[in-house]
């Protein structure tokens, strides 16, 4: 009797091992299948400038990723920016590149790069691409040249994404060099009896930013001249230009040794703002420059300078920031299929969002956006400075 039941719990031991052991079989074909699939990276890119040339490095990288063994095949695309709104209402233009079928039969990774924020109607083209596409299994990376802020009304596609790269440094820099002057003036636009010295690549900061704002809180017509304004505001204007001499706003040369240069030096406030995008010889002199003038005048004031590149040739100290870096390491991890978790350090739609920031120990630069009062408010600045 004890033997029957020994031999019945034997058997029912033996048929549950070998139940275990087809489970397992299963389970294992599952990732032989998995491993199996080729690892396919679809990179496509929105350029505003030089799409040919664009194309050539992106299939040399992704040439060297191969190389690496991080993918078995890779297909890239490169299209005018200007042209984007047009392919969205171009049937199946996307399905040419990937289609889903295929897709689904692969290990597929996908990057898209904008160099310009999608807009109001492209963001729903683009998260039906990117649903689609995440239902049959793929990852998903976005690149973004512009702010988050530029989109923040339409990015739903976002919540498709795996990560958000955004790699816009410069309107950060601009917007938290307005921020300082705000501060400064006590939290207050009301900004009078000041001078800006400015390099040669801020015209677009005073014409399409510091001019707009002024104009709204002094409540001018839209036909008010951004000169009438300033001369009522006791606003004076310094531009370094390209030949590293002095002019007025418009253009006008101004001469140092002349009694009319001191004027500048006369207000109440003084800033100098500057942008560097890989002119570095004009830079030198420029920081030079700025440097002379606190010599020669006695004066201290701010100096807020933006750097495309990093180089350690600063000559005097700075609000400064540095542009984006390259973020290739990223696209490596996110290839392996590594935790991107790590890389997220901003706020944004995408659980991983990632601004590409260096932090040093001065950190002077802050994050504008939704949330409390003044954040909120200045946050909102882009959408004045897009109107």
């Amino acid at each position: 009797m004890v033997k029957k039941k020994i031999y019945v719990i034997a058997l029912a031991l033996l048929v549950l091992f070998s139940a275990l052991c087809g489970t397992v079989g299963i389970y294992n074909a599952e990732a032989i299948a998995a491993e199996t699939k080729p690892r396919v990276l679809y990179y496509y890119k929105c350029a505003s400038f030089y799409p040919q040339e664009e194309e050539a490095k992106i299939t040399e990288k992704c040439a060297g990723f191969k190389n690496d063994k991080l993918i078995d095949e890779f297909h890239v695309l490169v299209d005018d920016i200007s042209w984007f709104p047009h392919r969205v209402s171009e049937e199946g233009y996307f399905e040419k590149f990937m289609n889903p079928a295929e897709v689904a039969k692969q290990k597929a990774y996908l990057v898209f790069e904008f160099d310009k924020a999608p807009e109001d109607g492209e963001d729903e083209y683009i998260a039906g691409i990117f649903r689609e596409m995440k239902e049959v299994g793929s990852k998903i990376m976005f690149i973004c040249k512009e702010d988050e802020n530029y989109f923040k009304d339409y990015n739903e596609f976002l919540d498709y994404v795996d990560i958000h790269i955004n790699k816009d440094r410069y309107d950060d820099f601009l917007l938290n060099v307005i921020y300082r002057i705000f501060y400064i003036f006590g939290n207050s636009f009301q900004w009078e009896h000041v001078t800006f010295i400015l390099n040669k690549n801020m015209h677009t900061f005073l014409e399409e930013k510091i001019y707009p704002i002024l104009k709204k809180q002094y409540e001018k017509p839209d036909d008010y001249s951004m000169e009438a304004l300033f001369n009522e505001l006791n606003i004076k204007i310094l531009f370094y230009d390209a030949n590293c001499e002095f002019a007025d706003i418009n253009g006008e040369k101004i001469y140092p040794e002349r009694e009319e240069f001191l004027d500048y030096f006369q207000n109440e406030r003084i800033f100098a703002v500057g942008a560097n995008f890989g002119e570095k010889e004009y830079d030198e002199a420029w920081q030079n420059t700025i440097d002379g003038i606190k010599n020669d005048y006695g004066l201290s004031f701010p100096f807020f300078q933006y750097e495309e590149d990093v180089h350690d040739n600063s000559t005097i100290p700075t609000y400064l920031c540095h542009g984006p870096y390259d973020v290739t390491f990223i696209i490596e991890d996110f290839l392996r299929d590594n935790d991107l978790t790590i890389y997220d350090n901003w706020d944004g739609r995408c659980v991983v969002t990632h601004k590409t920031v260096i932090y040093g120990d001065n950190g002077w630069m802050l994050q504008f956006g939704e949330g409390d009062g003044f954040f909120d408010f200045i946050g909102a600045l882009w959408y004045g400075w897009e109107e």
